[in-house]
């Protein structure tokens, strides 16, 4: 995606609990975590991979952190919308896209914002 639209930000979403990447992209190197959160599973990781990092490193522009209510929250969101239930990894795609619209509102509105990154 970057090497065609180079322009494109990339932005990467964890838990609280277990956020190994925005942790070892904050210190430049993987970062093993002692304990990580079981919620979402799918996307708890106590340790980055090697090649998983330098991919990261090099493409993701920024991370988000969020928290098991704000998932919860996603999941009944999905539900209430679709009828559908998803698991909690495939649920921080939606919390992405509430911040998402949420920082471009702000942003056209009062242009100044701060989130976790």
């Amino acid at each position: 995606m970057k090497r065609l639209r180079p322009e494109v930000r990339i932005i990467g979403v964890n838990t609280v609990d277990s956020d190994s990447m925005t942790q070892s992209l904050k210190t430049g190197h993987p970062v093993a975590l002692e304990e990580c959160g079981l919620f979402s599973d799918g996307s708890a990781v106590r340790l980055v991979g090697k090649e998983t990092f330098r991919l990261c490193q090099k493409y993701v522009d920024d991370m988000v952190l969020v928290t098991n209510d704000e998932i919860c929250a996603a999941i009944r969101d999905t539900f209430g919308d679709t009828r559908s239930i998803v698991e909690p990894a495939g649920a921080l795609v939606n919390i992405f896209f509430t911040f998402f619209f949420l920082f471009f509102s702000l942003r056209l509105s009062c242009c100044s914002y701060d989130m976790i990154f």
